[in-house]
């Protein structure tokens, strides 16, 4: 599996890698290009697991419809390694 490592300001609010690591990883699942057992196997959880946590990442999922349900529709910094 690749490896990518992103470059975030310092200054950027998030709470944790994982954080970091599950908003890609669901952005890229909502966008059809990553399917939920890539998803999962990229964060290292189950596939269950991996669509229920994803509603916190997916704002417009938590209230509009289920999850599995969605459409294949810098200076100072710290990095991310997602994968």
């Amino acid at each position: 599996m690749p490896t990518i490592i992103i470059d975030l300001p310092d200054n950027l609010n998030v709470p944790s890698d994982w954080d970091a690591r599950m908003f890609f990883v669901a952005k890229m699942y909502e966008a059809g290009i990553l399917s939920s057992d890539q998803a999962a196997q990229t964060v290292g959880v189950p596939q269950p697991a991996f669509l229920e946590s994803a509603r916190d990442y997916l704002p417009e999922t938590r209230e509009s419809k289920p999850i599995d349900q969605v459409g294949l529709s810098r200076h100072n910094c710290r990095k991310v390694l997602v994968g």
